[in-house]
């Protein structure tokens, strides 16, 4: 049950990330497919964790807690950083900054607690 609910909450979470950035991209072009691959890939390694944890209890819900955690705050950081629409035009480096640092963060996140997962079965 909570491996199924890791899914749900990681599809939300890119989906409405997705939606973010894409509001903040004015003309979506096919450069603009990196940046929009790195938003939504911390998501579909969480999916892929969840996997391999199963449904053992605690490390299972322990990913789901770092799961919400980081789906929550990337999520809202880039919803915060979303203009105003009938605010004045903004600096592209502002943008670019969020879209990028926000995603690499939580592929850092994601990495590390991947690895402490896997010497945690390691050591056991």
């Amino acid at each position: 049950m909570v491996d199924q609910a890791t899914k749900a909450v990681c599809v939300i979470a890119a989906i409405t990330s997705l939606i973010f950035v894409c509001s903040r991209i004015p003309g979506l072009q096919s450069s603009d497919l990196p940046i929009l691959a790195l938003v939504a890939a911390p998501y579909p390694l969480q999916v892929l964790l969840a996997g391999s944890v199963g449904e053992r209890s605690t490390a299972a819900r322990v990913l789901f807690i770092a799961t919400l955690l980081l789906a929550f705050g990337g999520t809202a950081l880039l919803g915060l950083s979303t203009p105003h629409p009938n605010g004045g035009p903004e600096p592209g480096l502002a943008m670019t900054v969020t879209m990028i640092v926000v995603p690499l963060l939580q592929l850092v996140a994601v990495a590390v607690f991947g690895l402490v997962l896997l010497l945690r079965r390691m050591m056991a």
